[in-house]
Protein backbone atom coordinates (compact mmCIF):
# COMPACT_ATOMS: atom_id res chain seq x y z
CA UNK A 1 0.00 0.00 0.00
CA UNK A 2 1.71 2.84 -1.02
CA UNK A 3 0.88 5.11 2.14
CA UNK A 4 -0.04 9.13 1.93
CA UNK A 5 -0.51 11.41 5.05
CA UNK A 6 -3.40 12.86 3.97
CA UNK A 7 -5.76 10.55 2.65
CA UNK A 8 -8.44 12.86 1.32
CA UNK A 9 -6.56 14.12 -1.71
CA UNK A 10 -7.58 10.71 -3.09
CA UNK A 11 -11.18 12.10 -3.45
CA UNK A 12 -10.72 15.97 -3.43
CA UNK A 13 -8.15 17.48 -6.00
CA UNK A 14 -7.04 20.81 -5.45
CA UNK A 15 -4.70 23.82 -7.17
CA UNK A 16 -3.37 26.70 -5.61
CA UNK A 17 -6.67 28.43 -4.34
CA UNK A 18 -7.83 31.97 -4.56
CA UNK A 19 -9.67 33.32 -1.95
CA UNK A 20 -13.10 35.62 -2.16
CA UNK A 21 -15.52 36.61 0.73
CA UNK A 22 -18.76 34.64 0.04
CA UNK A 23 -21.33 37.77 1.22
CA UNK A 24 -24.11 36.90 3.63
CA UNK A 25 -22.63 33.73 4.95
CA UNK A 26 -21.35 33.34 8.51
CA UNK A 27 -20.11 30.44 10.54
CA UNK A 28 -23.51 30.39 12.66
CA UNK A 29 -24.48 28.69 9.32
CA UNK A 30 -23.13 25.48 10.00
CA UNK A 31 -22.83 25.55 13.40
CA UNK A 32 -21.07 23.20 15.16
CA UNK A 33 -20.15 21.47 18.79
CA UNK A 34 -16.78 20.25 17.83
CA UNK A 35 -15.88 23.69 15.83
CA UNK A 36 -17.28 25.56 18.97
CA UNK A 37 -14.95 23.27 21.14
CA UNK A 38 -11.81 24.42 18.90
CA UNK A 39 -12.37 27.43 18.37
CA UNK A 40 -12.72 28.05 21.93
CA UNK A 41 -9.30 26.40 22.98
CA UNK A 42 -7.52 28.15 20.67
CA UNK A 43 -9.00 31.54 21.32
CA UNK A 44 -7.23 30.68 24.78
CA UNK A 45 -4.32 29.85 23.46
CA UNK A 46 -4.55 32.94 21.09
CA UNK A 47 -3.74 30.85 18.35
CA UNK A 48 -5.13 30.90 14.97
CA UNK A 49 -6.92 28.01 13.80
CA UNK A 50 -7.80 27.15 10.07
CA UNK A 51 -10.98 25.43 9.36
CA UNK A 52 -11.30 23.80 5.72
CA UNK A 53 -14.47 21.96 4.52
CA UNK A 54 -14.77 19.21 2.20
CA UNK A 55 -17.54 19.27 -0.01
CA UNK A 56 -17.98 20.46 -3.70
CA UNK A 57 -16.55 23.62 -3.01
CA UNK A 58 -14.02 23.34 -0.31
CA UNK A 59 -14.35 26.35 2.41
CA UNK A 60 -12.11 27.74 4.31
CA UNK A 61 -13.26 29.72 8.04
CA UNK A 62 -10.54 32.39 8.92
CA UNK A 63 -10.12 34.30 12.27
CA UNK A 64 -11.23 37.87 11.62
CA UNK A 65 -11.52 40.07 14.70
CA UNK A 66 -13.15 42.80 11.96
CA UNK A 67 -16.62 41.25 12.06
CA UNK A 68 -18.31 41.87 15.04
CA UNK A 69 -21.59 39.46 14.52
CA UNK A 70 -18.99 36.46 14.32
CA UNK A 71 -17.11 36.62 17.32
CA UNK A 72 -14.64 34.50 15.68
CA UNK A 73 -14.45 34.29 12.30
CA UNK A 74 -15.76 34.92 8.53
CA UNK A 75 -16.53 32.62 5.96
CA UNK A 76 -14.05 32.54 3.02
CA UNK A 77 -14.49 30.03 0.42
CA UNK A 78 -11.99 28.69 -1.63
CA UNK A 79 -12.86 27.48 -5.38
CA UNK A 80 -10.37 24.38 -5.79
CA UNK A 81 -9.58 23.23 -9.78
CA UNK A 82 -10.88 19.72 -10.12
CA UNK A 83 -8.85 19.62 -13.64
CA UNK A 84 -4.78 20.40 -11.76
CA UNK A 85 -2.63 19.23 -9.79
CA UNK A 86 -2.58 17.78 -6.66
CA UNK A 87 -1.91 20.15 -3.83
CA UNK A 88 -0.77 18.56 -0.43
CA UNK A 89 -2.49 20.02 2.32
CA UNK A 90 0.43 19.58 4.29
CA UNK A 91 2.71 21.59 1.71
CA UNK A 92 0.49 24.81 1.84
CA UNK A 93 -0.33 25.48 5.53
CA UNK A 94 2.99 24.25 6.36
CA UNK A 95 2.79 24.51 10.51
CA UNK A 96 0.01 25.96 10.40
CA UNK A 97 -3.22 24.31 13.08
CA UNK A 98 -6.12 23.23 10.86
CA UNK A 99 -8.51 20.91 10.48
CA UNK A 100 -10.94 19.73 7.96
CA UNK A 101 -14.56 18.97 8.70
CA UNK A 102 -17.04 16.81 6.84
CA UNK A 103 -20.35 17.35 4.93
CA UNK A 104 -22.03 17.08 9.09
CA UNK A 105 -19.33 19.71 10.22
CA UNK A 106 -17.30 17.21 12.18
CA UNK A 107 -13.91 17.27 12.21
CA UNK A 108 -11.85 14.20 10.45
CA UNK A 109 -8.23 15.34 9.86
CA UNK A 110 -6.41 17.56 12.50
CA UNK A 111 -3.08 19.29 12.50
CA UNK A 112 -1.86 20.96 15.70
CA UNK A 113 1.25 22.10 17.54
CA UNK A 114 1.30 20.88 20.77
CA UNK A 115 3.21 21.95 24.01
CA UNK A 116 3.69 20.39 27.39
CA UNK A 117 1.39 22.80 28.82
CA UNK A 118 -1.24 21.86 26.28
CA UNK A 119 -4.39 20.17 27.61
CA UNK A 120 -3.36 16.91 25.22
CA UNK A 121 -6.59 14.84 25.49
CA UNK A 122 -8.54 17.61 23.46
CA UNK A 123 -8.74 14.79 21.06
CA UNK A 124 -11.42 13.21 22.69
CA UNK A 125 -13.78 16.01 21.85
CA UNK A 126 -12.85 14.82 18.78
CA UNK A 127 -14.80 11.39 18.16
CA UNK A 128 -14.95 11.71 14.24
CA UNK A 129 -10.96 12.47 13.70
CA UNK A 130 -9.76 9.93 11.16
CA UNK A 131 -6.41 12.03 10.35
CA UNK A 132 -4.14 13.28 12.68
CA UNK A 133 -0.79 15.43 12.34
CA UNK A 134 0.83 16.50 15.07
CA UNK A 135 4.05 18.71 15.80
CA UNK A 136 5.32 18.46 19.56
CA UNK A 137 6.84 21.49 21.06
CA UNK A 138 8.07 20.50 24.34
CA UNK A 139 8.81 17.69 26.48
CA UNK A 140 6.87 14.41 28.56
CA UNK A 141 3.67 15.54 25.71
CA UNK A 142 1.27 12.18 25.69
CA UNK A 143 -1.19 12.33 23.50
CA UNK A 144 -4.53 10.14 24.33
CA UNK A 145 -6.16 9.19 21.37
CA UNK A 146 -8.00 6.56 22.96
CA UNK A 147 -11.34 7.54 22.16
CA UNK A 148 -10.74 8.04 19.03
CA UNK A 149 -12.27 4.79 17.17
CA UNK A 150 -12.23 5.69 13.74
CA UNK A 151 -8.55 7.10 13.83
CA UNK A 152 -6.97 5.98 10.50
CA UNK A 153 -3.53 7.73 10.81
CA UNK A 154 -1.17 8.86 13.31
CA UNK A 155 1.41 11.16 12.19
CA UNK A 156 4.34 12.89 14.30
CA UNK A 157 5.50 15.51 11.89
CA UNK A 158 8.50 17.01 14.54
CA UNK A 159 9.68 17.01 18.04
CA UNK A 160 9.35 14.09 20.25
CA UNK A 161 6.19 12.50 22.35
CA UNK A 162 6.32 10.55 25.38
CA UNK A 163 3.81 8.55 25.07
CA UNK A 164 0.79 8.00 22.64
CA UNK A 165 -2.20 6.08 23.75
CA UNK A 166 -4.26 4.41 21.16
CA UNK A 167 -8.04 3.56 20.95
CA UNK A 168 -8.40 -0.69 20.76
CA UNK A 169 -9.78 -0.69 17.70
CA UNK A 170 -9.24 -2.12 14.15
CA UNK A 171 -9.17 1.32 12.43
CA UNK A 172 -5.59 2.44 12.46
CA UNK A 173 -3.78 1.45 8.88
CA UNK A 174 -0.84 4.08 9.79
CA UNK A 175 1.42 5.61 12.07
CA UNK A 176 4.57 7.38 11.52
CA UNK A 177 7.36 9.14 13.21
CA UNK A 178 8.68 11.82 10.57
CA UNK A 179 11.47 13.39 11.71
CA UNK A 180 10.79 12.82 15.67
CA UNK A 181 10.33 10.54 17.96
CA UNK A 182 8.15 8.14 19.90
CA UNK A 183 8.46 6.41 23.40
CA UNK A 184 5.98 4.46 23.70
CA UNK A 185 2.42 3.25 22.11
CA UNK A 186 0.32 1.78 24.24
CA UNK A 187 -1.83 -0.64 22.66
CA UNK A 188 0.13 -1.01 19.31
CA UNK A 189 -0.31 -5.24 19.80
CA UNK A 190 -4.14 -4.66 19.01
CA UNK A 191 -3.59 -2.53 15.89
CA UNK A 192 -4.67 -5.44 13.72
CA UNK A 193 -4.97 -3.58 10.78
CA UNK A 194 -2.38 -1.29 11.13
CA UNK A 195 -0.53 -1.45 7.09
CA UNK A 196 2.52 1.10 8.15
CA UNK A 197 4.76 1.92 10.78
CA UNK A 198 7.42 4.64 11.32
CA UNK A 199 9.27 4.76 14.49
CA UNK A 200 12.60 5.55 16.11
CA UNK A 201 14.44 2.07 17.52
CA UNK A 202 14.04 3.61 21.25
CA UNK A 203 10.26 2.77 21.36
CA UNK A 204 9.76 1.05 24.16
CA UNK A 205 7.42 -1.38 23.70
CA UNK A 206 8.90 -2.15 19.80
CA UNK A 207 8.72 -6.13 20.94
CA UNK A 208 4.87 -5.73 20.15
CA UNK A 209 5.87 -5.36 16.25
CA UNK A 210 5.29 -9.22 15.43
CA UNK A 211 3.31 -11.62 14.07
CA UNK A 212 -0.50 -10.30 15.90
CA UNK A 213 -0.13 -6.85 13.53
CA UNK A 214 -0.79 -6.79 9.14
CA UNK A 215 1.94 -4.81 8.73
CA UNK A 216 3.21 -4.27 4.97
CA UNK A 217 5.41 -1.38 5.84
CA UNK A 218 8.27 -1.14 8.59
CA UNK A 219 10.67 1.56 8.86
CA UNK A 220 12.74 1.81 12.13
CA UNK A 221 15.32 4.50 12.54
CA UNK A 222 18.60 5.09 14.57
CA UNK A 223 18.63 5.67 17.88
CA UNK A 224 20.87 3.44 20.15
CA UNK A 225 20.76 0.39 17.24
CA UNK A 226 18.26 -2.11 16.08
CA UNK A 227 16.79 -3.03 19.46
CA UNK A 228 16.59 -7.20 20.88
CA UNK A 229 12.90 -6.56 21.07
CA UNK A 230 12.30 -6.59 17.61
CA UNK A 231 11.94 -10.01 16.04
CA UNK A 232 11.82 -9.55 12.33
CA UNK A 233 11.26 -12.71 11.46
CA UNK A 234 7.86 -12.84 13.27
CA UNK A 235 6.94 -10.20 10.79
CA UNK A 236 5.14 -12.21 7.78
CA UNK A 237 3.44 -10.36 5.87
CA UNK A 238 5.89 -7.40 5.59
CA UNK A 239 6.41 -6.23 1.79
CA UNK A 240 8.99 -3.22 2.50
CA UNK A 241 11.53 -2.66 5.46
CA UNK A 242 13.84 -0.38 6.30
CA UNK A 243 16.33 -0.51 9.36
CA UNK A 244 19.10 1.28 10.53
CA UNK A 245 22.24 0.13 12.76
CA UNK A 246 24.48 2.46 14.41
CA UNK A 247 26.13 -0.14 15.88
CA UNK A 248 26.77 -2.39 13.27
CA UNK A 249 25.24 -5.45 14.50
CA UNK A 250 24.06 -8.29 12.87
CA UNK A 251 20.49 -8.89 12.13
CA UNK A 252 18.55 -11.90 10.47
CA UNK A 253 15.44 -13.40 9.57
CA UNK A 254 14.62 -12.12 6.62
CA UNK A 255 15.12 -15.17 4.68
CA UNK A 256 11.58 -15.92 5.88
CA UNK A 257 9.47 -12.94 4.93
CA UNK A 258 7.71 -14.41 2.04
CA UNK A 259 6.16 -11.43 0.85
CA UNK A 260 9.22 -8.79 1.37
CA UNK A 261 9.56 -7.07 -1.86
CA UNK A 262 11.44 -4.08 -0.83
CA UNK A 263 15.05 -4.27 2.02
CA UNK A 264 16.97 -1.46 2.89
CA UNK A 265 19.66 -1.28 5.68
CA UNK A 266 21.45 1.16 6.55
CA UNK A 267 25.28 0.74 8.24
CA UNK A 268 24.78 -2.66 9.03
CA UNK A 269 26.58 -5.71 8.25
CA UNK A 270 25.03 -7.70 5.42
CA UNK A 271 27.93 -10.53 5.03
CA UNK A 272 25.73 -13.29 6.73
CA UNK A 273 22.35 -12.38 5.71
CA UNK A 274 20.03 -14.69 4.44
CA UNK A 275 17.57 -13.22 2.01
CA UNK A 276 13.78 -14.61 0.46
CA UNK A 277 14.11 -14.94 -3.67
CA UNK A 278 10.51 -12.89 -3.41
CA UNK A 279 13.15 -9.58 -3.05
CA UNK A 280 12.90 -7.19 -5.78
CA UNK A 281 15.11 -4.12 -4.44
CA UNK A 282 17.81 -4.70 -2.24
CA UNK A 283 19.89 -1.58 -0.59
CA UNK A 284 22.60 -2.00 1.74
CA UNK A 285 25.74 -0.16 3.02
CA UNK A 286 28.03 -0.11 6.19
CA UNK A 287 31.68 0.09 6.52
CA UNK A 288 32.10 -3.38 8.50
CA UNK A 289 30.79 -4.73 5.00
CA UNK A 290 34.04 -6.12 3.55
CA UNK A 291 32.62 -8.74 0.91
CA UNK A 292 29.19 -9.87 -0.52
CA UNK A 293 26.43 -11.36 0.88
CA UNK A 294 25.00 -14.49 -0.90
CA UNK A 295 21.82 -14.52 -2.73
CA UNK A 296 19.00 -17.62 -3.59
CA UNK A 297 19.81 -19.37 -6.56
CA UNK A 298 16.11 -18.19 -7.63
CA UNK A 299 16.88 -14.83 -6.36
CA UNK A 300 14.09 -12.38 -8.33
CA UNK A 301 16.08 -9.24 -7.49
CA UNK A 302 15.73 -6.52 -9.84
CA UNK A 303 17.38 -3.53 -8.47
CA UNK A 304 20.59 -3.79 -5.86
CA UNK A 305 22.18 -0.60 -4.53
CA UNK A 306 25.22 -1.07 -2.41
CA UNK A 307 26.62 2.18 -0.98
CA UNK A 308 29.82 3.33 1.55
CA UNK A 309 31.04 -0.18 2.32
CA UNK A 310 34.78 -1.80 2.71
CA UNK A 311 34.16 -4.38 -0.12
CA UNK A 312 36.93 -3.99 -2.76
CA UNK A 313 35.87 -7.10 -5.09
CA UNK A 314 32.76 -8.24 -6.35
CA UNK A 315 32.25 -11.67 -7.53
CA UNK A 316 28.82 -13.05 -6.31
CA UNK A 317 26.06 -12.10 -9.12
CA UNK A 318 26.39 -15.43 -10.32
CA UNK A 319 22.41 -15.43 -9.38
CA UNK A 320 21.18 -12.27 -10.46
CA UNK A 321 20.21 -12.79 -13.38
CA UNK A 322 16.60 -10.93 -13.43
CA UNK A 323 18.40 -7.54 -12.48
CA UNK A 324 18.01 -4.75 -14.06
CA UNK A 325 19.47 -2.36 -12.30
CA UNK A 326 22.96 -2.30 -10.11
CA UNK A 327 24.70 0.98 -8.43
CA UNK A 328 27.74 0.89 -6.70
CA UNK A 329 28.44 3.85 -4.71
CA UNK A 330 31.54 4.84 -2.06
CA UNK A 331 33.58 2.55 -1.75
CA UNK A 332 37.46 0.56 -2.73
CA UNK A 333 36.06 -1.37 -5.04
CA UNK A 334 39.21 -2.63 -7.43
CA UNK A 335 37.58 -5.52 -8.78
CA UNK A 336 34.14 -7.20 -10.29
CA UNK A 337 33.73 -9.80 -12.36
CA UNK A 338 30.68 -11.50 -13.07
CA UNK A 339 28.54 -8.92 -15.34
CA UNK A 340 28.30 -10.59 -18.57
CA UNK A 341 25.94 -12.57 -16.99
CA UNK A 342 23.57 -10.12 -16.12
CA UNK A 343 22.30 -9.91 -19.24
CA UNK A 344 18.77 -8.38 -18.64
CA UNK A 345 20.67 -5.53 -17.17
CA UNK A 346 19.01 -2.07 -17.98
CA UNK A 347 21.21 0.31 -16.11
CA UNK A 348 24.88 0.28 -14.47
CA UNK A 349 26.27 3.01 -11.76
CA UNK A 350 29.14 2.56 -10.59
CA UNK A 351 30.67 5.80 -8.69
CA UNK A 352 33.44 6.81 -6.44
CA UNK A 353 35.61 3.51 -6.76
CA UNK A 354 38.72 2.55 -7.10
CA UNK A 355 37.62 0.85 -10.27
CA UNK A 356 39.77 0.90 -13.51
CA UNK A 357 38.41 -1.53 -15.54
CA UNK A 358 35.47 -3.60 -16.12
CA UNK A 359 34.81 -6.52 -18.51
CA UNK A 360 31.77 -8.02 -20.81
CA UNK A 361 29.71 -5.39 -21.26
CA UNK A 362 29.34 -6.16 -24.48
CA UNK A 363 27.23 -9.19 -23.56
CA UNK A 364 24.69 -6.74 -22.02
CA UNK A 365 22.56 -6.48 -25.14
CA UNK A 366 19.79 -4.56 -22.86
CA UNK A 367 22.22 -2.32 -21.34
CA UNK A 368 21.46 1.45 -22.28
CA UNK A 369 22.49 3.40 -19.37
CA UNK A 370 26.06 3.40 -17.84
CA UNK A 371 27.59 5.81 -15.16
CA UNK A 372 31.08 5.02 -14.46
CA UNK A 373 31.11 8.65 -12.70
CA UNK A 374 34.67 9.66 -10.14
CA UNK A 375 36.48 5.86 -10.96
CA UNK A 376 40.41 5.20 -11.81
CA UNK A 377 39.13 4.77 -15.57
CA UNK A 378 42.26 5.45 -17.41
CA UNK A 379 41.06 4.75 -21.35
CA UNK A 380 37.70 4.30 -22.98
CA UNK A 381 39.03 1.13 -23.91
CA UNK A 382 37.06 -0.72 -20.82
CA UNK A 383 34.36 0.28 -22.52
CA UNK A 384 34.79 -1.64 -25.59
CA UNK A 385 31.81 -3.53 -26.93
CA UNK A 386 29.26 -1.53 -25.16
CA UNK A 387 26.92 -1.03 -28.31
CA UNK A 388 23.55 -0.37 -26.85
CA UNK A 389 24.06 3.02 -25.25
CA UNK A 390 21.73 5.65 -24.80
CA UNK A 391 24.14 7.53 -22.58
CA UNK A 392 27.56 7.18 -21.16
CA UNK A 393 28.85 9.54 -18.26
CA UNK A 394 32.65 8.32 -17.61
CA UNK A 395 33.02 12.20 -16.19
CA UNK A 396 35.95 12.54 -13.43
CA UNK A 397 38.66 9.58 -14.20
CA UNK A 398 42.00 9.83 -15.48
CA UNK A 399 41.45 9.01 -19.09
CA UNK A 400 44.26 10.78 -20.75
CA UNK A 401 43.24 9.78 -24.73
CA UNK A 402 40.80 8.71 -26.84
CA UNK A 403 40.65 5.60 -29.40
CA UNK A 404 39.22 6.25 -32.59
CA UNK A 405 38.44 2.72 -32.80
CA UNK A 406 36.85 2.85 -29.38
CA UNK A 407 34.60 5.99 -30.17
CA UNK A 408 33.59 4.59 -33.34
CA UNK A 409 31.07 2.23 -31.90
CA UNK A 410 29.02 4.98 -29.95
CA UNK A 411 26.54 6.22 -32.72
CA UNK A 412 23.69 8.33 -31.46
CA UNK A 413 25.34 8.02 -27.81
CA UNK A 414 25.68 10.69 -25.55
CA UNK A 415 29.89 10.81 -24.12
CA UNK A 416 30.04 12.80 -20.83
CA UNK A 417 34.17 13.16 -20.55
CA UNK A 418 34.31 16.43 -17.94
CA UNK A 419 37.20 16.15 -16.19
CA UNK A 420 39.45 14.36 -17.20
CA UNK A 421 42.70 15.33 -18.15
CA UNK A 422 41.63 14.53 -22.26
CA UNK A 423 38.64 17.11 -21.75
CA UNK A 424 40.58 19.42 -19.53
CA UNK A 425 43.69 19.67 -21.78
CA UNK A 426 42.05 19.85 -24.90
CA UNK A 427 41.28 22.94 -27.08
CA UNK A 428 37.58 23.74 -27.46
CA UNK A 429 37.28 21.48 -30.65
CA UNK A 430 37.38 18.48 -28.30
CA UNK A 431 33.59 18.80 -27.26
CA UNK A 432 32.75 19.67 -31.03
CA UNK A 433 34.14 16.43 -32.41
CA UNK A 434 32.03 14.33 -29.53
CA UNK A 435 29.01 15.99 -30.37
CA UNK A 436 29.73 14.87 -34.47
CA UNK A 437 30.48 11.52 -33.04
CA UNK A 438 26.86 11.15 -31.51
CA UNK A 439 25.23 12.39 -34.22
CA UNK A 440 27.10 11.13 -37.32
CA UNK A 441 28.81 7.94 -35.97
CA UNK A 442 32.13 10.04 -37.24
CA UNK A 443 35.38 11.30 -35.02
CA UNK A 444 37.97 12.78 -36.61
CA UNK A 445 41.17 13.12 -35.02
Amino acid sequence: MKFHLFKFVFFLTFSFFSNYEASGQSYAQFKSVQVDFLLDYFDSKNEELKILLLGGDVSIIQRDNLDGIVSHNKLVTSKFDMNDNVWPMSAYYGGDNYVVLDSHYNVIFSQFALSSSDNHELFNKLPDLEYVSLIANGDNITVDLSSNFKLKEFVLKNGSLNKVVLPKSSAVEVISAVSGSIGEIVNLDTQNKLISLRVGSNLKNISDINESLSLERLIVFPRDGIPEGLKVSTIKKIKHLMLYDDNENDINGFDNLNHLNTLLLVNMNVEKVKLPSTLKLFDFSGVENKRMPEFPNDSELLELYISNTSISKINELENLGELKMLSIYSMPLKEISGIEGLHKLERLDIEYTDLDKIQGLGKLNKLTYLKLRDNKFKELSALTGFKSCEYIDVSYNVISKIEKDVLSGFFGCPIALFGNPVYDNADYSLETKLIKLSETGTFDE
